[in-house]
Parts: structure tokens; C-alpha cells; sequence
């Protein structure tokens, strides 16, 4: 089970590092272009911000999740730093299982209004808005997944530094 669990985490890891590569890879390529249009030939892109914003939106929500692989989100450590190693391992299962029961919990409102956006589309690119709001449940459904998936390495008893990153 714990080979099984290590094996689903290196797979999203490797899908979320990909996808988030190609993302900003791509909104680099965009804006250069923009840049080199606007002041080189003085004929700009229309599309290039819309399409930068609406990609960033991805890549923030996926990026979120491939920072919970690696622990990698803000967090303040001043007290869970001095607690003992087994009492550390609670309080992380607690808040794993707070963060994802969050998340479930604003996953159906996610999926609802990405619905209510099916019918409006993107003002230059004329993209439906439902398709960068899609970004949300995604990214919520993959960090629910990660934390469970952290949570069942931490009861399994897998050293910290496997679990995260």
C-alpha cells in the first residue's frame, strides 16, 4: 500500500511539474511576443494579456497542489517545531484532514460556478470562461488528493522527509 501510495504521489508530482512548466513556459513566450510586437513593430497582440491571465489562474491552482507535495505553502512552525516527533505527526493529520474536509467541502460551490459560466465567453480569445474557471475544482480536487495521500503515508508511519518532497 505505502509502495502504491509513493508511486501515485511521484506521478501527480511528475504530471503537476510538467504542466506547470508548460504553462509558464508558454506565458513567457507570450508576453516576450507581446513585448517584441508592441514596441518593435508597433502592432500588438490583443490576446497575449487575456491569455497570460487566464493561464496564470492554472497555473497558481496547480502549483498549489505541487507545493503540498513538497511542503512547500507558508506556514508557521514556531510551536509544531518544539512539539515531540509523534504529537508533530497528529497535528499534521489534523490539519491535512481540516485542509482537504475545507476543500471538499467548497468543491461542489467550485463545480456550481464553473456551470454558470459555461455560457460567457473570453472578450478576445472568445474562449468559454468556464474553461479558466475550471482551474479551481482541479486544483482543489488535487490537493484534497495529495493531502489524503500525505495522511495515509503519516499513519502508515513513514519518516517525514518521505512524505513531503
Amino acid at each position: 500500500m505505502e509502495k502504491l501510495v509513493k508511486r501515485i504521489i511521484r506521478k501527480m508530482e511528475y504530471g503537476e511539474r510538467l504542466v506547470t512548466s508548460v504553462i509558464f513556459c508558454s506565458m513567457m513566450a507570450v508576453v516576450t511576443a507581446q513585448i517584441v510586437m508592441r514596441y518593435l513593430f508597433n502592432s500588438p497582440l490583443l490576446w497575449s494579456e487575456e491569455f497570460a491571465r487566464y493561464v496564470y489562474v492554472w497555473l497558481v491552482f496547480i502549483g498549489s497542489a505541487y507545493c503540498v507535495t513538497q511542503d512547500k505553502h507558508v506556514a508557521v512552525t514556531l510551536v509544531t517545531d518544539r512539539m515531540p516527533s509523534m504529537v508533530r505527526k497528529g497535528v499534521k493529520i489534523v490539519c491535512n484532514l481540516l485542509v482537504a474536509a475545507a476543500l471538499i467541502y467548497m468543491l461542489p460551490h467550485a463545480f456550481q460556478y464553473v456551470r454558470k459560466q459555461s455560457g460567457l465567453l473570453s472578450g478576445c480569445m472568445q474562449i468559454p470562461m468556464s474553461c479558466v474557471f475550471a482551474a479551481v475544482p482541479v486544483g482543489y480536487t488535487l490537493i484534497v488528493i495529495h493531502m489524503l495521500l500525505q495522511t495515509i503515508l503519516i499513519v502508515k508511519g513513514t519518516p517525514e522527509k518521505e512524505v513531503c518532497g
